[in-house]
């Protein structure tokens, strides 16, 4: 009897780049290091949670009861993990802001906590195995996306303190075609 590929058990491993970074083959067994990875040993057993919402308008006609049309009249690609990595490396990503290292006795490092009007993007990518083989990847590719998320950190007695991270893909003016607009799910099947 064949090996259940199609049952994954693994995280999701994710990366982010800046926006317009290449993405790596989904073969390739390393990620460049033009990726930074946000965790895996750091994150949350809950795990990585990609979720696709739509809204859907129904229409029905005068003579009937039941619907006759539907469109699509908006969509989400969510990517949502808890990361117990406080270091400002990783706080100042659910911020967009960048680090400020301050010289002297002693050395600290400060991000603002004002987060104003602009909003940071990035390239996202999420990694793990394929449903058709052991060593086979399969790979989220959002081309642009950005931390909608609310890290609220809780330091309490017994608990890591977390950082949820959630990333709203945006449509990218660059997609090839318009069913690429928020990039693709690569599979590896042979």
């Amino acid at each position: 009897m064949p090996a259940p590929y199609e049952i994954l058990i693994g995280p999701l491993e994710v990366w982010i780049a800046p926006v317009g970074t290449a993405f790596p083959t989904v073969q390739t067994s390393v990620v460049p290091g033009s990726w930074t990875q946000m965790g895996v040993n750091d994150m949350e057993e809950a795990g990585v949670k990609v979720t696709h919402k739509a809204s859907i308008t129904e229409w029905r006609g005068l003579g009937g009861t039941g619907p006759r049309k539907v469109g699509r009249t908006s969509e989400d690609l969510k990517i949502s993990f808890t990361l117990v990595d406080l270091t400002l490396e990783k706080y100042l990503i659910t911020l967009g802001q960048t680090i400020i290292l301050v010289v002297g006795p002693p050395g600290t490092k400060d991000i603002p906590l004002y987060q104003g009007t602009a909003v940071a993007q990035f390239a996202l990518l999420a990694r793990g195995l394929s449903p058709y083989g052991d060593a086979y990847y399969r790979q989220y590719q959002v081309p642009v996306v950005y931390h909608s998320g609310n890290p609220e950190p809780v330091a309490m007695k017994g608990k890591p303190a977390g950082l949820a991270f959630e990333f709203t893909a945006l449509e990218d003016p660059n997609a090839v075609t318009a069913s690429e607009r928020f990039g693709d799910l690569i599979i590896q099947y042979q």
